[in-house]
């Protein structure tokens, strides 16, 4: 009997060091980050910012989106299911990092864009874009 009554008691110890425990990192971590903590791997991380970044267009991909008929919404909503191909990709220029991208268009076509992403003032720019097929545009 002495035995039983030791044993709870130490389990409630333990409940309770282990909840307080449990508060203070969900307090100290977690609290406030939202869907910070999903995106660990590089290629979420990259893809996130380009989502959240404000995103002009360079002329000749402005010019190569119209002749295939892309809208930069059409690119935007490619990126939440897109892949980061890092071995095309530039990540070490400065001042902003280079990302080649596979997406798919609105009618599930794949298409690569390639962005230039600036960290420091948030901003993206397409500068680039390789549609599938062959259509001749008249692009400079």
């Amino acid at each position: 009997m002495k035995d039983r009554s030791k044993f709870w008691r130490r389990f409630r110890l333990f409940l309770f060091g282990f909840t307080i425990s449990f508060l203070a990192c969900y307090f100290t971590l977690w609290k406030g980050r939202g869907d910070a903590l999903s995106g660990w791997f590089p290629n979420e991380r990259v893809l996130k910012f380009l989502t959240r970044s404000t995103m002009s267009v360079q002329d000749r991909p402005k010019c190569v989106m119209d002749c295939y008929e892309i809208t930069l919404t059409d690119v935007r909503n490619g990126l939440k299911e897109g892949d980061v191909d890092f071995g095309n990709s530039n990540t070490s220029k400065e001042p902003c990092h280079e990302y080649q991208v596979k997406i798919k268009d609105k009618a599930g076509k794949p298409l690569e864009v390639r962005f230039a992403a600036c960290l420091k003032d948030s901003t993206s720019q397409l500068i680039a874009v390789f549609p599938e097929g062959q259509k001749t545009c008249d692009c400079k």
